[in-house]
């Protein structure tokens, strides 16, 4: 008996569809070392199943509960939020071990003193769209819950395009950020 999961480089899970986005299989394959691939099947809602772990039961109260052992990962959340949460939990327990990745076995439930926590974020003309997809995806690690975007002159208008710097971001890259947003879980 193992205390750890180990990763093969292509996994196969069955999750929440909303998991089943780009955003998700980019942050696998880069905790991964770039080394690994995720595949998903449908599944139940609010849930992440790697191998054959049992779906944990949620506390009440609690965002997300993550279970780890040598069979699997398995993640319940209360919402789709909560089930990234854990999800961005499993991620940072990723260890390389000589030529494969582990998870060490762990019971973990959410233990969140604030349950909204928010960031609010400036876009400066010096901020581009590459910038900025990292500071959300780095809140979205960090468990936020919620993000500010504020453009300070940073976004095109349509009718006045003198209230907008120059390399201003348009309607649709703007639309990109919030889409990263709610594909991390974050509103």
């Amino acid at each position: 008996m193992s205390d750890y999961l180990f990763l093969d480089n292509k996994t196969t899970v069955i999750a929440d569809h909303r998991m089943n986005n780009e955003t998700v299989k980019k942050l696998w394959n880069s905790f991964t070392l770039t080394t690994g691939e995720i595949c998903f099947e449908k599944g139940e809602d609010f849930s992440f199943r790697l191998g054959n772990t049992p779906l944990p039961m949620l506390s009440e109260g609690k965002d997300y509960v993550l279970k780890v052992d040598e069979n699997g990962a398995a993640i319940a959340g209360k919402d789709y939020g909560g089930l990234m949460r854990g999800f961005m939990s499993l991620l940072m327990k990723i260890e390389p071990d000589e030529d494969t990745l582990k998870i060490k076995s762990v019971l973990e439930e959410s233990d969140y003193k604030i349950h909204n926590r928010m960031i609010h974020i400036c876009v400066f003309p010096e901020n581009d769209l590459v910038f900025m997809k990292k500071v959300i995806r780095y809140a979205a690690l960090c468990q936020y819950t919620h993000v500010v975007i504020e453009f300070w002159g940073m976004l095109q208008f349509d009718c006045l395009k003198e209230l907008a710097w120059p390399q201003a971001f348009t309607k649709a890259q703007a639309r990109e950020l919030v889409d990263l947003c709610r594909e991390l879980g974050m509103e």
